[in-house]
């Protein structure tokens, strides 16, 4: 059973980790006043091995299990453009990497 996304919760474990990141989608849009609904929390992550750690740190923390049930792990997070994860507390979180297809194209 998913709860709501707590982008609080999630941006409080990435910066306690030290993670880099970036807020996209849905909570983007409501952290500039637009009345929208959503249900995840969407990160935008740098092509970065270190910044991995990080990531896979505050994943942890927040008790995050990948939607497909296999465990999470520092190669689950490296190099993948889209992990998808729900944290009991937190909600759904999506990670994208910054760098990667179709992130990186020009527009």
């Amino acid at each position: 059973m998913s709860v709501a996304p707590d982008l609080v919760a999630v941006t409080r474990a990435f910066a306690a980790r030290s993670a880099r990141f970036v807020v996209i989608g849905g909570m983007a849009v409501i952290a500039h006043n637009v009345v929208r609904t959503t249900e995840d929390c969407d990160l935008l992550i740098p092509d970065d091995a270190e910044n991995d750690r990080a990531v896979l740190l505050a994943l942890e923390d927040l008790g995050a299990i990948p939607r497909d049930n296999l465990p999470l792990s520092l190669e689950r997070i490296t190099g993948r453009e889209h992990l998808r994860l729900e944290a009991p507390t937190a909600g759904v979180i999506d990670v994208m990497r910054g760098g990667l297809p179709p992130l990186s194209r020009a527009r």
